[in-house]
């Protein structure tokens, strides 16, 4: 066998394995198992529709900014969806933070 097939044999293997052989603490056992090995989406559902609310809410809101500011929007007053679209995380990690928490 070559290299690459040796390398992609294990970039295969890493992929697609999801062994909890090594793991010894029963706090990380139990996240692996519960978060980031788990099938389930039933709890996701209501985080999609919260998202698709929030999407869709046209309320404008007044921003006291006390960070570096927002380098899209600079005005004090802000639409709720505009937020929304700009400041939320990609769907894989919006679940992996929301099952996280759940979990906690």
């Amino acid at each position: 066998m070559n290299r690459v097939n040796i390398i992609l044999s294990y970039l295969k293997h890493l992929w697609v394995a999801n062994n909890r052989h090594g793991i010894h603490s029963p706090f990380v056992y139990q996240f692996l198992d519960e978060i980031l090995y788990a099938k389930t989406t039933d709890k996701l559902s209501n985080l999609k529709k919260l998202k698709q609310q929030l999407l869709n809410d046209r309320r404008p809101i007044k921003i006291t900014d006390l960070g570096a500011g927002s380098t899209i929007n600079k005005k004090a007053t802000r639409l709720v969806k505009d937020i929304a679209q700009h400041s939320s995380k990609n769907e894989k990690y919006g679940k992996l933070f929301y099952l996280s928490l759940i979990h906690i």
